[in-house]
């Protein structure tokens, strides 16, 4: 009972708590909405239709908004996850954010969590990965996150993130991040977006203050080829000049490229092969969240290096804390 009375409140209890710091920094409130149950596998070259040795196995709740939440936590930085939780599976989740004392407010909705299960391999082979679909969400669900939404975003200030990511269950509108980067808006708050297809194209209608593409989305979502470094920015450039603030862009092979107004940074992760892929795409917006937060712009390219090369080094769903941060932040070449 005392678990269900701490859930009503814990928003309220977050922003209280961020007013009452006399140094108040910025907050970021991140969006999840189809989270998952991600079992990460670990074996030294995945061979088809043969058994397979396995190293190690770990289970952890997913998504994108979470894993950035879950990241900035790490990291000292403030953070709320709202989002959905699905009846069958509502206890586990909220008890995996109470473990890693990430305050949340999701919205129920009916059916059980996807399944997501990876495959690593430890000889550096193409991770595998297989997605479950997952439940299509009811009018009922969608009119408890609206009631969420209005209390989460009331409390945002200048400051303060709205990070949006992932993708979206089957029974949302297509321009659901849309009518959130609005609301934040009117509250004088930055969205920072990722996201795909044509939920992507509808949430850029509302002018995201950054957003962070794959080189497939990009190429997808502006219909041409990035086949050279000078397609790529002049993408980036159009994209600036539409009223983004900040664009980051990303490779599969751990190659950014950050770009503002003033100009288009490249950068890699690693020049050879990371412990591990998961979390890559978490880390780079956890990274460009705390340069925001911290009002280093500048810096953004440091911040998402540091963060990648703090989880990429980390075997499983390993994902990068301050101590990481502050190594590779300290002692970035």
């Amino acid at each position: 009972m005392e678990m269900l009375k701490s859930k009503k409140t814990m928003w309220e209890k977050f922003y209280r708590t961020m007013e009452k710091q006399e140094d108040r920094r910025g907050c970021a409130v991140t969006l999840t909405l189809n989270p998952c149950m991600m079992e990460t596998l670990v074996v030294d070259g995945l061979k088809a239709g043969q058994e397979n040795e396995l190293y190690t196995m770990t289970a952890d709740i997913g998504g994108l908004g979470i894993e950035v939440s879950r990241i900035l936590s790490g990291c000292g930085y403030a953070s709320l996850c709202t989002g959905f939780e699905f009846s069958t599976d509502k206890k586990t989740q909220e008890q995996f954010m109470q473990m890693l004392k990430l305050p949340f407010h999701f919205a129920e909705a009916e059916g059980k969590m996807r399944s997501v299960v990876k495959i690593l391999n430890k000889n550096g082979d193409p991770s595998t990965i297989m997605k479950e679909k997952g439940w299509k969400i009811s009018q009922t669900a969608l009119n408890n996150l609206e009631k969420k939404r209005k209390k989460v975003i009331s409390g945002l200030k200048p400051d303060d993130l709205l990070v949006i990511g992932g993708s979206v269950p089957a029974g949302v509108s297509e321009d659901i991040y849309r009518s959130w980067i609005s609301e934040a808006k009117q509250k004088g708050s930055r969205t920072v977006l990722c996201a795909e297809g044509s939920i992507l194209k509808e949430s850029l209608k509302e002018t995201p203050y950054a957003v962070v593409f794959s080189m497939n989305s990009l190429a997808e979502y502006k219909g041409c080829s990035l086949d050279t470094e000078e397609n790529v920015d002049i993408c980036v450039k159009e994209l600036l000049q539409e009223g983004i603030a900040v664009v980051c862009v990303y490779t599969d092979q751990h190659e950014i490229l950050v770009a503002d107004e003033k100009n288009i940074i490249r950068g890699k992760a690693y020049e050879k092969d990371p412990v591990c892929n998961c979390g890559a795409l978490a880390s780079i917006m956890a990274g460009m969240c705390m340069a925001l937060i911290c009002k280093k712009e500048e810096n953004i390219m440091d911040y998402i290096l540091a963060v990648l090369k703090g989880t990429l080094h980390k075997p499983g769903n390993g994902m990068c804390t301050q101590t990481e941060f502050e190594k590779y932040f300290n002692h970035r070449s």
